[in-house]
């Protein structure tokens, strides 16, 4: 890899945690996050997702969320940020 696309990265890298940083020591964003959080763990405990838990969005981001909760726990919405703050860096490049 050129040295300058290392460079490219290493700043793609940099502005995408310092632009996100905030969001990591902040539990909820927005209220829309509260309402993944909740379906999510209605599925974790073996819910049937639009029948326990009703919101107009498609099933991915619950089932995201619901993956997140599984590997870093329940309601662990730092672990949300930082794993989405990596997922905007991948899409970055």
């Amino acid at each position: 890899m050129a040295r300058s696309s290392l460079n490219k990265m290493y700043f793609l890298f940099l502005a995408t945690f310092l632009l996100r940083l905030p969001t990591l020591w902040t539990p909820i964003v927005d209220i829309d996050e509260s309402i993944f959080a909740l379906c999510a763990e209605v599925i974790r405990q073996g819910g049937v997702l639009y029948q326990g838990c009703v919101d107009h969005q498609p099933p991915g981001i619950y089932w995201f969320f619901s993956l997140l909760f599984s590997i870093f726990g329940p309601t662990n919405m730092i672990a949300g940020h930082a794993v989405t703050s990596l997922i905007v860096f991948v899409t970055a490049l």
